[in-house]
């Protein structure tokens, strides 16, 4: 369900509102396990979300957009902790939040001062917050609960930026050449649900699930049928081959940290039929 109202005066400027609301279906965990309780099904999440936007341009140089949002989670469903007693303790399953809330705003520009540039940046930001949920830690092995109000969301950084820097030119009537680069920042996150009350032991011991900030830079280069046509470009992806983690997970009693993908450089040709 949408309801959604547009206000424009002219092409280049409008601001939008939108309320929505959806669901995602109960369903079951999908986990190899060493109990069926993992398997007890999950209610269905319902999602309302709010949002308010704009965008503006000047002519075909400039363009800025801009949003804010906010979204109202019941029963939102999650990788989650679930006690079953010895020699196990508590093991992986599906459990569902009561009640939680993501609220933010995001931005992005396109600026093209000059034929041929093109500059981009776009930013996000987040604040997620649980409002009610009783559960556990991935590092519990008893059948304590703990309170998880105020806690933000797993896998949910503050921050996500990212820029751009696109430039073409012809080289003769019927080739083009082209060349761009991409700066992608991520703030740290972690990947555990994180009790705002801790001990200095639960400190020290959720502190290996933590993903830290990191910044990727990828470019690329080639030439091209000035029609489009066809394209063909050699292109590298973490150039400067920067280590960073894109998961953590708990699996029995041994911690995996799962790296990102290394520097890699390859090469494209691209036909259009």
């Amino acid at each position: 369900m949408a309801a959604s109202a547009l206000a424009s005066n002219c092409r280049n400027r409008a601001i939008l509102t939108r309320v929505s609301r959806g669901f995602k279906a109960g369903n079951f965990s999908s986990l190899n396990t060493v109990d069926l309780v993992a398997y007890d099904p999950v209610v269905q999440e319902k999602l309302t979300s709010y949002e308010l936007g704009g965008r503006a341009g000047i002519g075909r140089w400039l363009r800025v957009e801009g949003a804010v949002f906010r979204y109202d989670y019941v029963d939102k469903q999650v990788r989650a902790r679930i006690f079953v007693g010895p020699p196990f303790g508590n093991i992986g399953g599906q459990d569902t939040i009561p009640k939680s809330r993501l609220q933010g705003a995001e931005g992005s520009l396109i600026l093209r001062p000059v034929s041929g540039l093109t500059l981009s940046g776009s930013a996000t930001y987040i604040k997620s917050k649980v409002l009610e949920y009783i559960g556990q830690t991935v590092l519990q092995t008893n059948s304590l609960l703990r309170d998880f109000s105020g806690s933000p969301f797993n896998f949910a950084p503050k921050w996500s930026l990212n820029g751009d820097v696109n430039y073409t030119t012809p080289i003769s009537s019927t080739l083009d050449a082209f060349v761009g680069a991409n700066v992608a920042y991520r703030g740290k996150t972690s990947s555990a649900f994180v009790p705002p009350n801790q001990t200095a032991v639960e400190q020290a011991g959720l502190k290996v699930f933590e993903i830290p900030s990191y910044t990727l830079v990828d470019s690329q280069l080639g030439v091209q049928a000035h029609d489009g046509k066809w394209r063909a470009y050699i292109w590298g992806k973490n150039i400067f081959n920067k280590f960073y983690v894109s998961n953590v997970v708990r699996v029995a009693d041994v911690i995996v940290r799962y790296p990102g993908q290394p520097a890699t450089f390859g090469g494209t040709v691209a036909y259009k039929f």
